[in-house]
């Protein structure tokens, strides 16, 4: 008997791995796919986050001119954004100062890490991303983030949501980040696993 229990409990541990495993894996492509836009205050007090949601504005309303419509995929998009950085930069500080602030802005596209996310109903996994990244001023406040490949934080994009996650994403991908409540303690697992592993990058 105890030879049949511990054989049940090995295949019950082994068939968890693989299924973390497999999860991981599917995470893995997911934020391959990605393109996150992460729009970072200068401070947390209110003036200075009230200015991170106006800049925002006016970066998805250049975002929407600049990145919509049929760009190719996600490299290409990437491209397109290194090539856009003055002009997102030249929005940026056009609202800066229109508000009456007169704090630097920078535009970059890095790879940087986001703990597990959520956003209008699609949950991301932790881990490192493309990002296109701008930060106001000191950049030590409160960010913003949504999505801009699949382009689900585009004005123009808003109503075609499963569409543009469907030509994206897998079936299993697009299941994973629809369904984030279902998957929480697999999200959480791989969130600290990920924590760890961009702890030892840096």
């Amino acid at each position: 008997m105890k030879i049949v229990f511990r054989s049940v409990i090995i295949a019950f541990i082994a068939c968890v791995i693989l299924n973390m495993l497999s999860f991981s894996a599917t995470c893995d492509s997911i934020r391959e796919k990605v393109l996150r836009l992460h729009v970072v205050a200068n401070s947390d007090s209110g003036e200075d986050q009230a200015l991170k949601l106006a800049v925002r504005d006016k970066v998805l309303e250049k975002g929407d001119e600049i990145f919509a419509g049929d760009k190719g995929g996600k490299e290409q998009l990437l491209k397109i954004a290194r090539e856009s950085l003055g002009e997102i930069e030249g929005v940026a500080l056009g609202e800066i100062g229109a508000q009456g602030f007169d704090y630097p802005v920078k535009a970059e596209v890095c790879r940087m890490y986001f703990a597990t996310r959520d956003y209008g109903g699609l949950t991301l996994p932790a881990g490192m991303y493309d990002a296109v990244r701008v930060v106001i001023g000191e950049g030590k406040g409160e960010n913003w983030w949504c999505v801009m490949f699949p382009p689900l934080c585009l004005p123009s994009s808003c109503e075609n949501r499963e569409q543009m996650l469907e030509d994206v994403l897998t079936g299993t991908e697009k299941k994973v980040v629809t369904n984030g409540t279902r998957y929480k303690l697999k999200f959480k697992i791989v969130e600290i696993f990920q924590s760890m592993f961009a702890r030892g990058k840096g």
